[in-house]
């Protein structure tokens, strides 16, 4: 089970959705909304939850095959050292590590040692699920300031109920970039408006219809990195064709398949993580019992 700042997340629910094209073939989509701090859904699904997953159904390609470059995800603890060591030798280049989940003095200690040790060839995306308060982020700051070499960046680290206005002063104070996540999935339009100038993680399943939000960020698609919500083959593979419209270089934020103790996800050769054949997203949806 995945352990976040909001607590441990061990099974992954949603909607699979199959509709017959003009074509005459099948086009598959998931729709993967993000349990809630007790770990529910909500039953009512709308249009604006299932937008990605119809984009992916109403572009269904039967033969079209898409790639991209992912990131890692790890847990801190102390076998950190040694799988990011593993990592670096399959070809990674970067790792995501979850905060906010134990003390942060222990957190610290753990962190210091992994950022000693990290591969040169290596730069760690800090996630601290938006969790830290003000007295946490006068804790981290100067402690990851000693490490910023090693820092790609820091990915939502502030609670939620700080203004945006508040969000960007301490961004500015502080030479680790910093990554909109969490702000994005509230207020998009927010955040283009005031041109942020960091990185934008965005989980394309929690979104509407692509070709809605990617034209109002043109300049600033080398920034975007495309976020999992632990989606089966079926989500992954609409995320892999939207990564194909963003800059090939980009190491998105796809590691979240080898989390899964089943056969749900999807082909991947270290850092490169390769769409499922469109006969793989039937036999899934074929799996479903009646």
């Amino acid at each position: 089970p995945l352990q976040t700042a909001w607590g441990t997340w061990s099974v992954r629910k949603g909607w699979l959705i199959r509709r017959k094209l003009p074509s005459g073939e099948f086009g598959y989509g998931e729709i993967c909304p993000l349990p809630t701090h007790q770990g529910e859904l909500a039953t009512d699904i709308g249009e604006e939850d299932s937008a990605f997953a119809r984009w992916f159904v109403e572009g269904t390609n039967p033969t079209a095959v898409y790639s991209a470059m992912s990131a890692a995800l790890l847990p801190l603890d102390r076998e950190t050292e040694i799988k990011l060591a593993e990592l670096d030798a399959a070809g990674y280049r970067f790792c995501k590590l979850k905060l906010g989940v134990q003390d942060k003095e222990r957190e610290w200690q753990l962190l210091e040692q992994v950022c000693l040790s990290l591969p040169q060839s290596m730069r760690l995306r800090l996630d601290p699920n938006a969790s830290w308060s003000a007295a946490d982020w006068a804790f981290w700051q100067p402690r990851l300031e000693s490490q910023s070499d090693r820092i790609e960046f820091i990915e939502e680290p502030f609670e939620p109920g700080i203004t945006a206005k508040e969000f960007a002063y301490r961004a500015n104070e502080t030479s680790i970039p910093i990554a909109l996540d969490e702000s994005l999935q509230e207020n998009l339009e927010l955040w283009t408006e005031r041109d942020w100038g960091g990185f934008w993680v965005i989980k394309p399943s929690l979104f509407e219809d692509p070709d809605h939000w990617l034209p109002k960020l043109e300049g600033k698609h080398d920034r975007i990195i495309l976020s999992a919500a632990f989606e089966t083959a079926i989500g992954m593979n609409a995320i892999l064709r939207l990564a194909s419209m963003l800059p090939k270089s980009t190491h998105h934020g796809l590691g979240t398949q080898a989390w899964f103790a089943d056969e749900w996800g999807v082909p991947q050769n270290g850092p490169r993580i390769e769409s499922a054949p469109h006969s793989r997203l039937e036999a899934l949806w074929n799996t479903i019992p009646e």
